[in-house]
């Protein structure tokens, strides 16, 4: 295989543009790491019809050595070594068994440039708009139209991966016996959810290990049909039909392990820019971001200056929905600010380091916010910013209180979680194994926000308040804000 060729199926996995892979490129530099590896040895072995390893892929130290281990393969009997990296690649864990990063002492802090009651002030303005902006954004027909819209397509997914699996619920008549379906035990969770949701829609009833069909008619149009329907009739929605049809067709390859989940939607390029445009795009997700650009902007204006900077952190920023939205309004304030966009996902990191590199005040770090934090992140943020990922963790408690141990007692977190569940979400990401990770307590990966207020007292945070509206639509996602101290 020509090294061009490497290079033409490498930008391809990586989203990169040829000129940015050079030969002697580290592959930590241009974002390689496990999810990437995976499914470059994929497409790599389906090209090169033999096997790729991704373990050493990750081994490689740069582009070339990575070029030079696939031509090894080709080159039978003649395999020849492959550099070892730099620096060695280590997955991300989480520590089994801890309690989180421990406090360091509050007395040490220098002194307030985040007073209170300015915090307090800003927030109190941002809860006001929040039926304003559901409105503006295209949310306001979400849970009377849209919602059931897109549940309808699921169900439509679910009734035809059912068919393939061999449980024909359409042509079965009310009272029929219905046998559960074959799937793999990792989605025991998912199963247990879907086949819930398809009794409360009437389309089965159950009694105990016992399925009956039931008397609602199952959707009349094909998944493909309702899916071509919606995107004419709520373009805005678009994000998430879209990311629902990249999983829906593959469900029944998925449950009988045919498929993987986190390849299907992180593995491919299309996959990866179908969940960019979810938060960058949605309006289920850009009303809340607004709203958080909205508080920053509020809050540095009335914020004294001192001439320090006001250090702000983002947590899990994956693909940049909430930063590209957020940095662009603090760039135009034109105050001394640090942002620290991390990540756990080093391809990401890497990825967002190329993309924001116009702006001199951000800063790039691989963060897990399940480990203890680096010592010289300790107390050092005025400010923490996560949307929609410290639900994924497997312990709210542990991850709250590293979070809680990097602020300054004039700090706060401000968190984006969705607070309510709706079906499409589940059908999406919970066929991610990390989407039922969780074991605090919590029944869901997502809770209720009288839950986070608990947790996040636990933990040592102060006054805890979050976004409210009239609408039905504002209990679906809320901005939290925890207070250090």
């Amino acid at each position: 295989m020509s090294l061009e060729k490497v290079r033409e199926i490498f930008c391809d996995v990586t989203g990169l543009d040829a000129d940015e892979v050079e030969e002697d490129s580290e592959l930590d530099e241009l974002g390689v790491d496990t999810i990437l590896a995976k499914e470059l040895a994929r497409k790599l072995s389906v090209f090169s019809g033999r096997a790729v390893e991704s373990s050493r892929i990750l081994e490689s130290e740069n582009f070339i050595g990575l070029a030079h281990y696939i031509q090894s393969i080709l080159d039978i009997g003649n395999d020849k070594e492959t550099p070892s990296r730099k620096q060695s690649h280590i997955e991300p864990t989480v520590n089994q068994g801890v309690t989180g990063a421990k406090d360091p002492p509050r007395s040490a802090a220098t002194n307030d440039t985040l007073p209170a009651s300015v915090i307090q002030e800003a927030f109190s303005s941002t809860k006001k708009i929040t039926d304003e902006l559901i409105v503006d954004g295209h949310m306001g027909n979400y849970c009377g139209e849209v919602m059931p819209r897109s549940t309808e397509l699921c169900i439509a997914y679910l009734v035809e991966a059912f068919e393939q699996l061999g449980c024909n619920i359409q042509s079965a008549k009310p009272g029929d016996k219905i046998k559960r379906i074959t799937y793999l035990p990792k989605y025991d969770k998912f199963m247990d959810l879907f086949y819930e949701l398809l009794r409360e829609q009437a389309l089965i009833e159950m009694d105990g290990s016992e399925i009956v069909r039931a008397s609602q008619d199952c959707p009349t149009k094909s998944a493909t049909e309702l899916l071509e329907d919606f995107l004419q009739d709520e373009p805005s929605h678009a994000p998430e039909f879209n990311l629902v049809q990249v999983t829906g067709p593959s469900l029944a390859d998925c449950l009988s392990g045919k498929q993987d989940g986190i390849a299907l939607i992180f593995g491919t390029a299309q996959g990866r820019q179908r969940v960019s445009d979810l938060y960058a795009l949605s309006p289920i997700n850009r009303v809340w971001i607004q709203q958080l650009a909205y508080f920053l902007e509020d809050l540095v204006k009335r914020v004294p200056q001192n001439g320090q900077p006001l250090k702000i952190m983002e947590l899990g920023a994956g693909t940049g929905g909430t930063t590209s939205t957020v940095i662009p309004v603090l760039a135009r304030l034109g105050v001394p600010i640090v942002y620290t966009m991390t990540d756990i996902s080093a391809s990401l990191v890497a990825a967002a380091k190329r993309k924001y590199r116009e702006y001199p005040f951000m800063q790039f770090k691989v963060v897990d916010v399940e480990s203890q934090p680096d010592p010289e992140l300790l107390r050092s943020q005025h400010i923490i910013l996560s949307t929609a990922c410290i639900h994924a963790t497997r312990s709210l408690p542990i991850s709250l209180k590293n979070i809680h141990s990097m602020l300054r007692p004039d700090g706060f977190v401000m968190l984006l979680e969705q607070t309510q569940q709706i079906p499409w979400v589940d059908f999406v990401f919970g066929l991610l194994e990390g989407w039922w990770l969780f074991e605090d307590g919590r029944h869901h990966a997502l809770a209720p926000v009288t839950h986070w207020e608990k947790v996040m007292k636990q933990v040592g945070f102060g006054h805890v308040d979050w976004t409210a509206g009239e609408r039905p639509e504002a209990g679906l996602q809320r901005l939290i804000i925890g207070y250090a101290s």
